[in-house]
C-alpha cells in the first residue's frame, strides 16, 4: 500500500545574494592594515501545508546580513608581534504577514548588532610562544512579533492551545523589546616545545556577559 501524505509542504522559491570587498595595505615593511566588507540578502517563502496553500497563504521572509572590520597588524622585530582590530556586524529577520493566513497570522522583525574591538600581543623567548589578548564587544538586540488566529475551526482542529486562540487579528499578541549589554574576554596561551617532536599547548579564557543574564565562563585549555 501506499504511505499516506496528510500535508504537502510548498515552497515556490527562494533566493541567496552576497558581496565580499577586501583590501589590504602595507604602510611600511613591519606593518599591515586589512579592510573588509561583507554583506548578504537571502529572501524566500515559508514552507506551509496544502491547506494554506488552498487558502492562498503566502509569507515571505527575508534576512540581510553585512559586516565590516579593520585590522592592524605590527611587527616588532622577530620576536614580538601586535594585532588590533575593530568590527561590526549586523543582522535583520523580517518575517511579513499574508492576508490570507491560516489558520494564524505572523510577523516578525528582529535586529541583532555587534560593535567590537580585539587585540593580541605574541612574544617568541626561548622555547615558548606567548600570547594575550582581550577582546569587548556591545551586543544590541531588537525584537517586534505578533500573531493571532485567523479561523478558530482549523486553529482547533490544528491543536492549537486555548491561550493562543485567544488572539485574534483584531486584537493580536503583540510583543516588542529590545536590550544592549556590553560582553568582553580575554586570555592568555603558551605553545612550548620542550623536545623536538613534543608540542604543548596550555591556555586559559574568560568571557563575561551581562546578555540577558549576567554569567561567566572559564576556559583552560591543554593539549600535546
Amino acid at each position: 500500500s501506499k504511505p499516506r501524505c496528510d500535508q504537502a509542504w510548498m515552497v515556490r522559491h527562494g533566493g541567496v545574494l552576497g558581496a565580499d570587498l577586501r583590501a589590504s595595505f602595507a604602510p611600511t615593511a613591519s606593518a599591515r592594515l586589512r579592510l573588509t566588507a561583507v554583506g548578504g540578502r537571502s529572501r524566500f517563502d515559508v514552507p506551509h501545508g496544502d491547506v494554506q496553500e488552498a487558502a492562498g497563504q503566502d509569507q515571505r521572509q527575508q534576512v540581510t546580513q553585512f559586516a565590516q572590520t579593520a585590522a592592524w597588524q605590527q611587527l616588532w622585530g622577530e620576536r614580538v608581534a601586535g594585532h588590533m582590530a575593530g568590527y561590526h556586524r549586523r543582522v535583520d529577520a523580517t518575517l511579513r504577514d499574508t492576508p490570507a493566513a491560516t489558520p494564524l497570522f505572523a510577523a516578525s522583525t528582529r535586529r541583532h548588532d555587534r560593535l567590537g574591538v580585539l587585540g593580541s600581543l605574541s612574544l617568541a623567548v626561548g622555547g615558548h610562544e606567548l600570547k594575550v589578548g582581550a577582546e569587548a564587544a556591545r551586543l544590541s538586540l531588537r525584537e517586534a512579533f505578533l500573531f493571532g488566529i485567523t479561523d478558530d475551526d482549523a486553529a482547533e482542529a490544528a491543536g492549537l492551545s486555548d491561550a493562543a486562540m485567544a488572539f485574534t487579528r483584531d486584537a493580536p499578541f503583540d510583543f516588542s523589546g529590545e536590550v544592549a549589554r556590553p560582553q568582553w574576554s580575554a586570555y592568555v596561551q603558551d605553545r612550548m616545545h620542550p623536545w623536538t617532536n613534543l608540542t604543548v599547548d596550555l591556555g586559559l579564557r574568560v568571557d563575561r556577559t551581562r546578555l540577558l543574564v549576567p554569567a561567566s565562563a572559564w576556559s583552560p585549555r591543554v593539549a600535546l
